[in-house]
């Protein structure tokens, strides 16, 4: 579970049914408006990643957009998706061990 700026995010299962096989979820943003499932998609070699914010089951109910487009004017949720999806790709922190002990 990721807190970001008061919104939680929980990383189990998708509120809403999104049909695209190549997105990968991200988490499920709760906010006072409702809850919003938060996607990458990788697009394919010539689009490029897109974020995406599906709020509901319907065809219609999501928001989307070029992740290297989405910054501080972007809507909450793809900014939110973004920072999610960067901190996915980030390597893991190498954990050291110390050889004396």
């Amino acid at each position: 579970m990721h807190n970001i700026g008061g919104m939680n995010t929980a990383a189990n299962t998708p509120a809403f049914t999104h049909d695209c096989d190549d997105c990968r979820y991200l988490g499920t943003l709760a906010t006072p408006e409702g809850r919003t499932d938060l996607y990458r998609c990788d697009g394919g070699p010539t689009v490029g990643a897109s974020l995406i914010a599906r709020f509901g089951d319907e065809g219609p109910d999501y928001s989307s957009m070029p992740e290297s487009m989405v910054d501080d004017s972007a809507r909450v949720e793809l900014r939110v998706a973004k920072a999610l999806a960067l901190d996915s790709l980030r390597p893991s922190p190498l954990r050291l061990r110390n050889p004396r002990g």
